[in-house]
């Protein structure tokens, strides 16, 4: 049987103690709905709860609650047991000093998320072939996510993605790692590193930790800098570390506004970076800006142009399929935007230092 997770957003007087009783009654009849459940985690400052039951379906789930005490979950997903002990640590309840007896669990399901994602290099023969990572230097990482208590929780060629409870010392990993990065000299750009907050379950998603990661990939994709920082990992990090906190003096923060630009600009050009006739004037319009307005916000975070920004998004769509052999060089031009063949070749030569049949040759 599938295993989900479920959220609910608790009332303001909830405690682990209430909490515990909760869910012994979800224990207590779950029989009845063919589920079983495994464990909880509770964010008591936020009010979140996080179930984990094994059950024929969402329904099953909904209706578990619905007959056991009437507090339903806002969202329900399915999800894999080893990516939950992964993030979380653990598929059952803490142990306790009294067996027999449910805990009175208060742990968070709160993370953070630090991905390293590897630009493409002028030269991607200079990487063998963009084939991502050194081992050594990704051993190198492994073992500082590790002394920082944190986990690798998916890795490939081009992005490494750890989890962390704590923001100290996830902040302190990516620093250590951008100093790392200086000694191995790497170009300045070879790869971003991006750290935001999440939970694993959100409202409007469908798989775990959906919008934390996809906002790690679209600020690493769009920004310009070493390491990225959203505002609310920036005041987790303050309450975590004090009055006497370090200054963050080599990490971008990003502001909520910026953020809200962000996803704005990446659901646009995800919807219209095929269309040849994508222009300046439709780009602005669509984010209710003035083509200056826009101009100063992208130079400002990814110091390019928008025009650049959109030939680059284009070029390294079209590296992605390239790679993949998904279609010959023409088609593969003509579905990334570019009109001519011989204008796509030349901007891919400019920007990753290889003609695209020569790369394509390069991979079979």
């Amino acid at each position: 049987m599938p295993i989900y997770m479920d959220r609910h957003e608790l009332p303001h007087d909830i405690t682990p103690e209430k909490l515990s009783e909760l869910h012994q009654k979800d224990l207590d009849i779950e029989h009845k709905h063919n589920c079983k459940g495994f464990t909880y985690w509770l964010d008591l400052d936020q009010k979140y709860a996080f179930c984990l039951i094994q059950a024929p379906d969402r329904e099953a789930v909904f209706n578990l609650h619905k007959e056991s005490h009437g507090d339903l979950p806002t969202t329900i997903i399915e999800v894999e047991p080893n990516i939950v002990e992964t993030f979380l640590g653990r598929m059952s309840d803490p142990e306790t000093d009294s067996p027999g007896k449910l805990p009175k669990i208060n742990d968070p399901a709160y993370r953070i998320l630090m991905m390293l994602n590897l630009k493409h290099l002028n030269n991607l023969n200079s990487f063998k072939n963009d084939s991502g990572f050194k081992s050594h230097f990704k051993l190198k990482i492994e073992k500082l996510v590790k002394e920082n208590e944190g986990v690798i929780t998916s890795a490939n060629a081009t992005e490494i993605l750890a989890c962390f409870k704590n923001a100290k010392k996830a902040i302190k990993t990516a620093e250590i790692i951008s100093l790392e990065k200086q000694a191995n000299n790497f170009h300045d750009n070879a790869f971003t590193i991006g750290i935001v907050s999440g939970y694993p379950v959100t409202p409007d998603t469908n798989s775990f930790f959906e919008e934390a990661i996809s906002h790690l990939k679209r600020v690493c994709t769009f920004v310009k800098a070493p390491i990225i920082i959203n505002s609310e990992l920036r005041a987790t990090y303050h309450q975590e570390e004090g009055p006497k906190r370090k200054a963050l003096k080599n990490a971008y923060i990003l502001t909520p506004d910026d953020e809200k630009f962000i996803k704005k600009v990446c659901k646009f050009i995800d919807a219209n970076w095929q269309d040849p006739k994508l222009n300046m004037d439709r780009f602005s319009q669509d984010m209710g800006l003035s083509k200056s307005q826009l101009y100063r916000n992208i130079m400002r975070l990814t110091e390019k142009p928008p025009n650049a920004f959109i030939r680059n998004y284009r070029l390294s769509q079209a590296l992605e399929r390239i790679k993949t052999q998904n279609g010959n060089i023409s088609e593969i031009a003509f579905e990334a935007g570019f009109n001519s063949v011989g204008y796509f070749s030349k901007q891919f030569k400019n920007a990753f230092g290889v003609l695209p049949s020569n790369y394509s040759k390069s991979l079979k």
